[in-house]
């Protein structure tokens, strides 16, 4: 039998990769009271047993518990350990821990002369032998769902998917994004809020061309719409545009999964992510923001997403903003505001706006151009 000792911690997801790419029977966590009373033993396991594809035996572990600031506790844990089945295979996973805690389980692991691994998120495609530091490769991506259930969070993603027809339309969108919501402008009157849903179903397609009524014919067979069909003419064509992009250049752009409109919770916090994806150890949540959004400064919508990305408390999660809104450019409409631009780099977070919206649509068929805008979007350096 193959086992492997873990060391948990806040994060998890550098030991979770290792057992993912060792795949051992049996896996041994060593707890501290702070992770044992946070849940991280149980989020381990779970993810474990749901998203991993593994049949692992994972005994109760709350009796291994190690003192933070004593090395000596956790290499005698290890060792016991150790000392159960001395014929088996062993493997010490030291990719969590503190360093007391790590220093106790290497020790540990060089006195019985066990295997040590480790996954380095600073290089993460690779688990490293700590005393060698030989790499070994490895090509297991976290997917969207792995990545909450590791940080206690349930997923429920949106299984509906747009038709084919309902992708073009958003390609047409954002070929030139409405100025607003259709519902608030028709050409007999441009007071917002005059129409209720019911009066703006029969008359919302008047504010448009006739090249976008044409397109539109295809989505509306009458003069009603349903309640998707409402969402996506108001606001989530933006995302099914951005997000059939990634997702048929997904490869070229690392990405190991995206998802649109997932719902997100963990006790009493619940909110939906419009495009939430997996690249890399990185996750990466995408708010889409259509319509002028003139009623909205830029600084607060930045602080209400980065409410949402502090409620994960993932070391390697990051928020980005794509928005047709006038709100984050200048005067010139081309540029962001001096404001909005200091904002979102102390926030870490990148923004496309209306002008590389369009241009994304535009240029569709560029693939280097594609993934070239879309890379720096995602990583931050555009």
């Amino acid at each position: 039998m193959k086992q492997m000792i873990c060391l948990m911690s806040e994060q998890l997801i550098p030991s979770y990769l290792a057992v993912k790419h060792h795949q051992p029977d049996r896996v041994w966590r060593i707890l501290t009271e702070v992770t044992q009373k946070a849940g991280r033993d149980r989020m381990f396991c779970e993810t474990i047993r749901q998203y991993s594809g593994l049949q692992v035996d994972l005994p109760n572990c709350g009796d291994l518990v190690a003192e933070p600031t004593n090395f000596e506790s956790t290499r005698h844990i290890v060792t016991k350990l150790l000392e159960t089945v001395p014929d088996d295979e062993w493997i010490i996973n030291v990719s969590g821990g503190n360093k007391m805690i790590a220093a106790g389980a290497i020790l540990a692991g060089v006195i019985a002369d066990r295997p040590l691994t480790y996954t380095d998120i600073a290089n993460p495609n690779h688990v490293v032998d700590p005393r060698t530091g030989k790499a070994q490769p490895f090509g297991h991506g976290m997917n969207v769902l792995e990545f909450l259930s590791l940080y206690g969070f349930s997923g429920r993603p949106n299984t509906w998917r747009w038709p084919r027809q309902w992708l073009d339309l958003a390609q047409q969108f954002a070929t030139d994004p409405p100025e607003d919501y259709p519902f608030i402008h028709t050409r007999e009157d441009k007071e917002p809020g005059k129409y209720g849903l019911k009066n703006y179903r029969n008359k919302f397609c008047n504010s448009f061309s006739a090249e976008l009524q044409r397109a539109l014919a295809v989505l509306v067979h009458g003069p009603d719409l349903n309640a998707r069909q409402y969402g996506f003419v108001a606001g989530t064509w933006l995302e099914a545009f951005l997000f059939e992009l990634m997702e048929r250049h997904e490869r070229a752009l690392g990405i190991n999964d995206v998802v649109p409109g997932i719902w997100i919770a963990r006790a009493d916090v619940e909110n939906q992510l419009d495009i939430a994806l997996t690249r890399g150890l990185d996750f990466i949540y995408i708010e889409c923001k259509a319509g002028r959004q003139k009623r909205i400064k830029a600084g607060d919508q930045i602080e209400e997403i980065l409410g949402t990305l502090t409620r994960l408390r993932a070391l390697r999660a990051k928020a980005l903003i794509a928005t047709t809104g006038a709100n984050f450019l200048g005067s010139d409409a081309r540029a962001l505001q001096r404001e909005a631009a200091k904002r979102l780099r102390e926030a870490g977070m990148n923004v496309l706006v209306r002008p590389d919206i369009v241009e994304l649509a535009t240029r569709r068929g560029d693939t280097a151009f594609i993934v070239s805008r879309l890379t720096s979007f995602l990583t931050g350096t555009a």
